[in-house]
């Protein structure tokens, strides 16, 4: 066949395939006949680029443009095109937006579609929505930095239905406060991807997943100048993945989590909380609603939280609601707070009456805080138990370090942390109960380490020089002993004198053998009973306070004389309310010596005793002893 047979040819069958879309056209009402208009041009210009073509290229030339276009504008009338082919093989069907008609396309998908919108902005003046539909959209963009949708006041952006996908887009509100119109704005769904977006100036929160919401995976987005939260998980949301997103100045909290079961990973949420309310102005909580749902079970892991004017990790429960069991953990939390002078690194907040069990703040760096680096609150709580503080390291913070408050915090642990260099104190126990504080290092300059509280061990001991210490007025008590009560067995005062102190009854101070014969006991009048009697090994103090015992000379007294001999305590007694027993020792042999007449005075440190030697022939000494016991 020649040449120019080949051409005609082909330019036979493609004016009867021109004729069969013409006849479907006049069957069904497709929208076919607006592409063969494209196809045909509307002027001059549109046909410009067949002029030089041969023959034979111009029908396949022409078929391409016309079959692209076709499988858009029929899509949704006639369910032929090679998208819808595609569809029924099991891919979704790929519906290119032009003219920022992306409703339009939305509104033709049957199934599930991916609706493409190219590079530009487009203004919108109504909510994009599926919600309800059963329709699985994935609404991508060219990308985040040339896909520009936007959205004026009054209304939300973007309400999508269960197992959608918004991806690459920049999205932005009008940057007006308006209660109810987020961005991305659902409610009840599940298994939604949002991921690699720009979402920015919304009436009210960048991304609200809406109550009872499952499953969802927010990603990759950056959150931005939102008037409220940055991303809102609303009561109930559960299974849920936030990671490595960028929440940045949102007039609330960066991230708000108030269901349960969810993980808050990798994400940087620094300058949330504007001015406008004592809460809410914090880079992550995590809340029990008032008359929605609790949260438990969620993550919270790797994140970096900074300049917040809240908190910059917060575990909050309503009334009525509980917060358990969640996990914080490698978290970086700095430079939070100043608007309302709450700003703590990490913080379970029980000024709500809401109840806390089981919660775990472990491996986090705190630092340079406004006001604490962790805080245990538990001032209007229900309850707030066994909450585990371990192994972070919180430094430079403006007032304590880490702080539990409140009898209604209970159980709690807090141990191996590095607390030093906080401005007011490193670690505060303000009337707990049952708390365990050890291990802690609290200060550059020992090695020492601290128990606070009780400490119950079968052996404690203190290898290398370092003694076991014990603050002043803490005591080792009996196990059922009220604190700093009479029955404390050992402790120090104020002035850091041992005290060793009775438990009560006839045996209030009971010593044994080891093993087990009674030795000595001491009743509570202070009386002491030896029942094997008492053997002192080496005698009696010279010197006591009570007792003194001491001996002087009384120099040469001539034959038949006397003279008065005074003995002066070592120290004197503290009055001369005292018993002086004296007696003489003469080392000459002889029937008449030296010997006590009487005792003349007593004062507080001396005794005068009048002394007389009965020989007649010659001169005589001794050696005056006396004894003093006060009464």
């Amino acid at each position: 066949m020649s040449r120019d047979r080949s051409a005609v040819f082909s330019l036979a069958l493609f004016l009867v395939f021109v004729a069969s879309v013409l006849s479907i056209e006049r069957a069904r009402g497709s929208h076919a006949r607006d592409s063969l208009k494209i196809f045909m041009g509307r002027n001059s210009n549109e046909k410009a680029p067949f002029r030089n073509l041969p023959i034979g290229e111009v029908g396949a030339t022409l078929l391409n443009p016309f079959a692209s276009r076709i499988s858009e504008s029929s899509a949704g009338a006639n369910g032929r095109s090679s998208a819808m082919g595609a569809a029924a093989n099991g891919m979704p069907k790929q519906i290119q937006v032009s003219d920022c008609a992306i409703q339009t396309v939305i509104d033709r998908c049957s199934g599930s579609c991916t609706v493409s919108v190219p590079a530009g902005t487009c203004v919108l003046n109504a909510p994009l929505g599926w919600a309800g539909t059963g329709k699985k959209i994935n609404l991508e963009c060219a990308g985040r930095e040339v896909t520009v949708l936007v959205w004026p006041a009054g209304m939300p952006g973007i309400i999508p239905d269960s197992y959608a996908r918004i991806a690459h887009c920049t999205l932005r509100g009008p940057s007006v406060r308006s209660v109810g119109n987020s961005i991305i704005n659902t409610g009840g769904t599940t298994d939604i991807v949002i991921e690699d977006n720009v979402i920015e100036q919304s009436g009210e929160h960048g991304i609200n997943t809406g109550g009872g919401s499952l499953r969802f995976t927010i990603r990759n987005n950056l959150v931005q100048n939102n008037t409220g939260d940055g991303i809102f998980l609303a009561s109930g949301t559960s299974d849920s993945i936030v990671s490595d997103n960028i929440a940045v100045n949102n007039g609330a909290n960066g991230i708000d989590c108030n269901g349960s079961g969810n993980t808050i990973r990798g994400n940087i949420s620094k300058s949330n909380g504007l001015p406008g309310g004592p809460i809410d102005k914090n880079g992550i909580l995590i809340s029990g609603i008032l008359n929605g749902s609790s949260a438990n079970y969620n993550s919270v892991v790797g994140n970096e939280t900074s300049y917040n004017g809240g908190s910059g990790i917060t575990i909050r429960a309503d009334l009525g609601t509980y917060a358990n069991y969640n996990v914080v953990s490698g978290n970086v939390s700095h430079d939070n707070g100043g608007i309302n002078k709450n700003g703590d690194g990490i913080q379970v907040d029980g000024s709500d009456l809401g109840t806390w069990t089981g919660n775990t703040i472990v491996g986090n760096t705190v630092y340079n805080n406004q006001r604490f680096g962790i805080e245990v609150d538990g001032q209007n709580a229900t309850s707030i138990s066994t909450t585990l503080i371990s192994s972070n390291t919180i430094v430079q913070n403006g007032n304590t370090g880490i702080i539990i408050d409140s009898p209604t915090v209970t159980d709690t642990l807090v141990v191996n942390n590095i607390v030093v260099s906080n401005e007011t104190a490193q670690i505060t126990d303000d009337g707990t109960i049952r708390a365990v504080i050890s291990g802690n290092k609290e200060n550059t300059s020992d090695s020492l380490y601290v128990i606070k509280g009780d400490l119950v061990a079968n052996t404690v001991i203190s290898q290398g020089s370092n003694p076991i210490q014990m603050p002043n007025a803490e005591y080792i008590e009996a196990e059922n002993a009220t604190s700093n009560s009479q029955s404390v067995l050992l402790g120090l005062d104020g002035s850091n004198q041992t005290i060793l102190r009775g438990g009560g009854g006839p045996k209030s101070l009971f010593f044994q053998t080891s093993s087990g014969t009674e030795g000595a006991s001491m009743t509570d009048a202070g009386v002491w009973n030896f029942p094997g009697g008492m053997a002192i090994g080496r005698g009696i103090s010279s010197d006591g306070s009570g007792l003194k015992h001491q001996s002087v000379s009384t120099g040469m007294i001539a034959p038949r004389s006397s003279v008065l001999v005074t003995l002066v305590w070592m120290s004197p007694f503290a009055d001369a309310n005292y018993d002086p027993q004296c007696s003489v020792v003469d080392s000459m042999a002889s029937t008449a010596t030296v010997r006590v007449h009487h005792i003349q005075s007593i004062t507080a440190d001396a005794v005068k005793v009048q002394m007389v030697n009965d020989d007649g022939y010659r001169s005589h000494s001794g050696i005056l002893y006396c004894l003093g016991i006060h009464q």
